[in-house]
């Protein structure tokens, strides 16, 4: 109903304007007995006046209508274009702030990437670190060595000779390990200081190996100790293994069991002692690359 006096309504005014004169004469003159009251000229006055009046004011009407239309319509186009504009333009910032900020995440994404590979190299070296430590540490044999020297009595002398062989190309091998491992890592000032402190221990621990060689050698083969001579220079032994021979033994005669036995045992005795330490710098050399990488991967 609404929309029908919406669409209607000039209608309505036109039929309000013509019948509005009528209802005033019936209503304000309805004592009389007459149809109407004036005379025709008078009603033509009237209705020429009337309309003279109504139809400009319609018309004026009408038009200030139209112009409002076409003002609304206006307006709508100018909010729609500042709406459109203002769209594109947030539209353009935001895809300015998203490129920005896509190429700040992306440099980010790969400071991060670099940062968790790093930290995945770090592990995967720790890992082979405790390997070959753990190699390391299980090639310094002590009971093996006190076998040997406890079955030279009984033993060939090739069975003798191939055991202590094991024993140094075990601990070449694992101290050989340990230096490609430490080679591959980047921080190297650190880690030397951990491997120049088993490297005391290394030589030490190889260079009694030899001095048992040469032993077995002087007592399997009935060899007297001669210093200075060709043979003994050529077996380079020990300053150690010179010592105890010439405080045990005799110059210019061969070494029997019992002094082969003591000289041996002399030599070995700071064996225990080695193992013990080779073992504890070898897990301080773990706990604290452990903690480096901890330290670094938080950071």
């Amino acid at each position: 109903m609404k929309d029908l006096l919406k669409q209607r309504w000039w209608i309505i005014l036109v039929i309000g304007i013509f019948v509005l004169p009528v209802l005033l004469n019936f209503f304000v003159f309805k004592p009389t007995s007459k149809l109407s009251v004036g005379t025709l000229q008078d009603w033509m006055s009237f209705w020429g006046s009337y309309l003279g009046a109504t139809i400009p004011a319609i018309v004026a009407f009408v038009i200030l209508s139209i112009q409002r239309k076409d003002n609304k319509l206006e307006n709508e186009k100018n909010r729609t274009a500042i709406l459109m504009r203002d769209k594109t333009k947030r539209r353009c910032d935001y895809w300015d702030r998203s490129m920005n900020g896509e190429k700040d995440l992306t440099e980010n994404e790969k400071e991060k990437q670099l940062d968790v590979f790093a930290c995945e190299q770090k592990k995967k070296w720790l890992c082979e670190l405790r390997e070959v430590l753990t190699d390391y540490i299980c090639a310094y044999r002590e009971n093996d060595i006190n076998n040997i020297v406890s079955c030279m009595y009984c033993s060939s002398y090739e069975y003798v000779q191939h055991k202590i062989e094991d024993l140094l190309d075990n601990v070449i091998k694992a101290d050989t390990a340990l230096e490609l491992v430490i080679l591959n890592h980047e921080e190297k000032d650190g880690v030397c200081s951990h491997k120049n402190g088993l490297n005391v221990y290394f030589n030490q621990y190889v260079s009694i190996l030899k001095d048992l060689q040469i032993l077995a050698h002087l007592y399997y083969n009935k060899i007297p100790y001669i210093s200075g001579s060709l043979e003994i220079r050529q077996l380079n032994p020990s300053n150690d293994l010179v010592k105890h021979i010439q405080t045990i033994g005799k110059e210019d005669h061969p070494l029997n069991y019992d002094k082969i036995i003591e000289i041996a045992h002399r030599l070995i005795t700071p064996i225990p002692e080695t193992v013990k330490t080779v073992r504890a710098l070898g897990f301080e050399f773990m706990q604290d690359e452990s903690k480096r990488m901890i330290c670094r991967c938080h950071n």
